[in-house]
């Protein structure tokens, strides 16, 4: 039996238990061996081309809470001449190790890719292609790992702009004697608790969002990791104080005070 090979890197492992959970979804598709390095964030995977495919594995880490780092882009061949060039060039790209999926368009003179970039460079298919006898331009900007870090660097500036009203509007007046009563004479109390619950909201099922799509499926699936902690936490902070600052009849009176 000839087995593949595939080096998958994968993003929003936060323990051990998430790479154990991953490889055990792994390991469970039939014709399937796969090991999990937490530290380097990548799986290694062995498996029979006849019982499944790259897209299997890697869908099997996304149903798990997990994605897989792919590259996709559209890259511009040059030489083509009829339908023959595109479906060879195609039928070139397609056997490269790594690559998931190849479209070549003979109208528009491109080649859609997408593939791991852990196995396969754009040198590699600018290679392949020319082996082909046709050109390929490469783009200007190629994409790069640290691409991976733009949604949560934006994530937490989304974040930061949402709570940092909130910590100064209940933190500084606080500070200055008499502050608590000015606020009170710019804002009032009901138009504040409103405004606080919009901007709570926003950023607890905005930019937290995150840690449901990932710690949910864990949590549902008995295993849960990191993501579901963060989640059960948040959410419980979120639900006790938009249940004590409009439901204040569920809570003791002698309590009330504390908000």
């Amino acid at each position: 039996m000839l087995m593949a090979e595939l080096l998958i890197s994968i993003k929003g492992m936060d323990c051990a238990n998430c790479s154990a959970k991953i490889e055990r979804k792994l390991n469970q598709l039939a014709g399937v061996k796969a090991e999990v390095n937490l530290a380097t964030e990548k799986a290694n995977v062995s498996f029979d081309p006849a019982q499944n495919s790259a897209e299997s594995l890697i869908q099997s880490i996304e149903k798990a809470g997990y994605g897989a780092v792919i590259e996709e882009m559209s890259l511009d061949i040059t030489g083509m001449t009829c339908a023959n060039c595109s479906s060879r060039i195609e039928r070139k790209l397609s056997k490269l190790d790594g690559m998931l999926s190849a479209n070549v368009n003979l109208a528009t003179e491109k080649a859609t890719v997408r593939f791991l970039p852990d196995m396969l460079s754009l040198t590699d298919i600018s290679h392949s292609v020319e082996q082909s006898g046709y050109g390929l331009k490469l783009p200007t900007t190629a994409h790069s790992k640290n691409a991976q870090m733009d949604p949560l660097k934006r994530d937490t500036l989304i974040a930061l702009s949402l709570t940092l009203p909130l910590f100064l509007g209940e933190m500084l007046p606080m500070l200055i004697p008499g502050g608590m009563t000015l606020k009170h004479s710019l804002i009032p109390h009901q138009l504040w608790l409103y405004l606080s619950f919009i901007l709570a909201t926003l950023v607890q099922f905005g930019p937290g969002w995150r840690f449901y799509k990932s710690g949910l499926p864990s949590l549902l699936s008995g295993s849960p990791d990191m993501n579901s902690l963060v989640m059960l936490g948040s959410s419980a902070a979120y639900l006790y104080s938009v249940t004590a600052a409009f439901l204040p009849h569920f809570f003791p009176a002698g309590t009330r005070h504390l908000w």
